[in-house]
């Protein structure tokens, strides 16, 4: 069965791309006209520039540059959802291009219909604001022109560098811990040249690097003389927030589940079942996941926040990774288990729909410790508040359905 669904993607391509764009918004569609919730409804009336608020978007100035513009076409009101959903789709085209470039129409499709229908993704193309959808789209366009760079050598390469700072400049642009790729790049690019290093070039990398943070940092002092709403200051004051000394480890392990468990069974295990050679070929990607982990789990305190919402950013590589785990385990010699795979997989999902519809308790929500307990003493038929850390209004799941998902899966 798969063989033949990736004979015909591969005579069909450009239809099956029409229909996985369809599917892609048509999921997502009818959430667009969901009420603004928690932090999303500030958007609307702090880029309004008809109206005078009190607050700013704390970040640098190109986040609230798009939905303010955006806002002159959609109206300042529920239809900022189209905004993540518009960017949700380009990053479907971009990751299905990045894929196709490196590893071939299968992986590429593999990776657009998970990108497609993670519950995650869901999520972040319709929260209003810039982790899940709108960083994503410059790290993609860099990872782009990363590659491209790399495969060109004629005056071609010099144009594709100049996209690469570009994408680098402007992801920053919407948000500083976009750092974490442009980290991720460099740190692939310097493990590329590791056996070649001299120590001049390590000085002038040092260089290099020394320099693009300060580049960086005075971009953000002049970007006050270009965007009369950003404030380097007022920023500078919320990053200082995530500077604690005496940190909430439960907070931060709940959000850190909660994120988890969004990502779904599927993207999280299927990673590890790549080849170290393939690893190496995806390296940006798990070089992205290691520095988010280090900078969102050990080094600030993000439980403060909604660290649930910050981990969007995972949504991309995992998808990456996972399509390429899942066509390489079927290229190998068990693919003559597919049909068996299958049915296995139909019987699972059958009683996991079945469980997930028998009677179920609903917990408070405050304190956490009620469905914690249920959870820890396996009483799992009760109902778990499945919700993105800003919005949108969020709904509730069958924890059952979610742990048993995840003991299948493994």
């Amino acid at each position: 069965m798969a063989q033949s669904i990736f004979e015909w993607f591969r005579t069909h391509e450009k239809i099956a791309l029409i229909i996985l764009v369809c599917v892609f918004v048509g999921i997502r569609f009818p959430g667009t006209d969901l009420p603004l919730h928690q932090d999303e409804y500030k958007w609307p009336r702090i880029v309004n520039p008809t109206l005078k608020s009190e607050t700013e978007i704390p970040h640098p100035p190109l986040s609230q540059f798009i939905y303010r513009e955006a806002g002159q076409l959609v109206g300042y009101d529920v239809h900022f959802r189209f905004v993540p959903l518009f960017f949700g789709t380009l990053n479907l085209l971009l990751l299905y291009y990045v894929l196709r470039m490196r590893f071939g129409r299968n992986v590429a499709f593999v990776g657009g219909v998970l990108f497609t229908l993670s519950f995650f993704s869901v999520l972040a193309s319709l929260m209003v604001d810039t982790d899940g959808q709108i960083m994503p789209f410059f790290f993609l366009l860099a990872l782009i022109a990363y590659y491209k760079a790399k495969e060109t050598f004629s005056h071609e390469r010099m144009w594709w560098i100049i996209g690469l700072v570009l994408a680098c400049i402007l992801g920053f642009f919407i948000k500083v811990s976009f750092a974490l790729a442009i980290g991720a790049i460099a740190a692939d690019f310097l493990l590329e040249q590791k056996s070649k290093l001299t120590r001049r070039d390590i000085v002038r990398y040092i260089l290099i690097g020394l320099g693009s943070v300060g580049g960086l940092i005075a971009l953000l002092f002049i970007a006050q003389k270009v965007f009369s709403f950003f404030d380097l200051a007022t920023a500078a004051s919320y990053w200082k927030h995530f500077i604690q000394s005496n940190r909430n480890w439960f907070q931060t392990a709940i959000q850190v589940i909660k994120a988890l468990l969004y990502t779904s069974p599927f993207l999280v295990i299927f990673p590890f079942f790549l080849s170290s050679e393939k690893r190496k070929e995806m390296r940006p990607f798990v070089l992205y996941i290691t520095f988010g982990f280090i900078f969102y789990i050990i080094l600030f305190d993000f439980s403060i926040g909604a660290l649930d919402r910050y981990m969007q950013y995972l949504i991309v590589p995992l998808c990456a990774l996972s399509a390429v785990a899942i066509v390489s385990i079927w290229k190998s010699d068990r693919q003559e288990y597919t049909k068996e795979f299958l049915f296995l997989g139909s019987i699972v999902a059958l009683i996991l729909l079945y469980l997930a519809n028998i009677h179920h308790e609903v917990p408070s929500l405050h304190p956490k410790s009620e469905w914690i307990d249920r959870a820890l003493s396996l009483k799992w038929n009760f109902l778990y508040p499945f919700s993105g850390g800003s919005g949108p209004l969020g709904f509730y799941m069958s924890f059952l359905f979610l742990a048993l998902s995840w003991i299948g899966t493994c």
